[in-house]
């Protein structure tokens, strides 16, 4: 009895103490196996929580690409049909409601040399981008955002 009552206490004050919104904004692909990539939005007000990137690493709901001539910078096989965050992806809170994902796609040629600087290659970043409601819910597919640092606009 006193157990359950401490039960329903604990979870009161947690869901009267958390905040609205994601989880957490940034997530990789490669983690140790104690870490889960799992990414998703809560509203405490009225007990809503959407996954947007679920505990194997892949996006619900997935919108799909937007394709163009940024695809010619493609090095190897990417598991972009399937939504699969294999690198460094993150989420950022826009201006006027809703949030933006970053999802890199392809590291630049540095990310693979080792740490006296061999191995590397010359892949170009590569980074894709799309937009969420304050539901987590995606408006759009994503697009080109930004190749070597420098923006792209569609």
């Amino acid at each position: 009895m006193v157990i359950s009552f401490m039960k329903i206490l604990a979870e009161r004050i947690n869901k009267k103490n958390q905040k609205p919104g994601l989880n957490h904004y940034v997530t990789y692909g490669w983690r140790s196996f104690d870490e889960s990539p799992e990414i998703y939005i809560t509203i405490p007000e009225s007990g809503y929580k959407k996954v947007i990137v679920d505990k194997e690493g892949y996006f619900q709901d997935f919108p799909g690409i937007r394709r163009g001539e940024w695809t010619s910078c493609l090095r190897g096989s990417c598991d972009l049909d399937e939504g699969r965050v294999g690198f460094r992806t993150e989420f950022s809170r826009k201006q006027e409601g809703g949030y933006q994902c970053i999802w890199e796609i392809q590291p630049d040629g540095r990310y693979w040399s080792d740490q006296d600087g061999y191995g590397g290659n010359s892949d170009s970043e590569i980074l894709l981008k799309a937009d969420l409601n304050d539901k987590g819910e995606f408006e759009s597919a994503f697009c080109i955002y930004e190749i070597d640092g420098k923006l792209h606009h569609e």
